[in-house]
């Protein structure tokens, strides 16, 4: 999903890759969530569990590319209950070495533009 240009050439978020983004994935996301213990210690079993929950859906799991390389990511949940279905921003977060360069605006607005289609 192209980012509007008002944020720059080269920025774009595209779908999670199973299997391919995993490392980068998590690096990205213990250095993002180092304070946190839970979200910071996400190891590649606990992640493909993750990937088998029903609701689960590698197209809402978006990733923020600057230059070739993960800066960011924005991983959304969508829930069925009976008749209504409700949308929700998972996780979301900008590599450090990424802060301040304003990526966590278009990484939300990704998100919402991907729970509303």
């Amino acid at each position: 999903m192209q980012i509007s240009s008002e944020w720059g050439k080269g920025i774009a978020t595209r779908p999670y890759i199973c299997g391919v983004d995993d490392e980068a994935f998590l690096e990205v996301n213990a250095r993002a969530f180092s304070w946190h213990p839970e979200q910071g210690s996400l190891d590649l079993s606990k992640l493909n569990d993750l990937f088998k929950e029903e609701w689960f859906d590698d197209e809402g799991f978006l990733l923020l590319e600057v230059e070739n390389r993960l800066a960011g990511f924005c991983w959304t949940k969508v829930h069925h209950q009976s008749d209504l279905t409700v949308g929700e921003i998972f996780a979301i977060a900008v590599d450090p070495d990424f802060h301040g360069r304003g990526f966590g605006k278009p990484l939300t607005i990704s998100g919402l533009n991907y729970l509303g289609m």
